[in-house]
C-alpha cells in the first residue's frame, strides 16, 4: 500500500509505503503521523512477492489492485484527482481490490 500527496508523483514516488501479509477478507494498515491534506492511496496484492503488479501478454493484471475512492482509470491507473481524499485527522479509507 502506498500513500501519495502530490499529483506529479502519483504512482511514482510515494510519500510512504508499507506492506503486510495478505489474507482472505479484510486487511487493515495504518499510516502514522500524517498531516492534514489531500492524499491518494494505491494498493496491490503481490501474490508471488516479486514486488511487481504482474500482467499477462495482453496487459491485463494477474494480481489484485485498488485505489482510494475505488477509483479506476480507462487505460491505466486513475488520476490523482479521482483517487484523492481530504484527510483531516483519524479516518478510515476502504479500498476494494479488483481482480481481472
Amino acid at each position: 500500500m502506498a500513500l501519495f500527496n502530490r499529483e506529479d508523483e502519483f504512482m511514482g514516488k510515494s510519500l510512504v509505503s508499507q506492506s503486510t501479509v495478505a489474507k482472505t477478507g479484510e486487511v487493515q494498515l495504518t499510516f502514522e503521523n500524517v498531516s492534514h491534506g489531500d492524499y491518494a492511496i494505491s494498493v496491490m496484492h503481490d501474490a508471488n512477492e516479486n514486488s511487481e503488479l504482474d500482467s499477462n501478454a495482453f496487459g491485463i493484471h494477474k494480481e489484485g489492485f485498488g485505489f482510494s475512492n475505488d477509483a479506476m482509470g480507462m487505460f491505466g491507473p486513475p488520476s490523482f484527482e479521482k483517487a484523492k481524499f481530504n484527510f483531516k485527522g483519524e479516518s478510515k479509507v476502504a479500498i476494494t481490490l479488483k481482480y481481472m
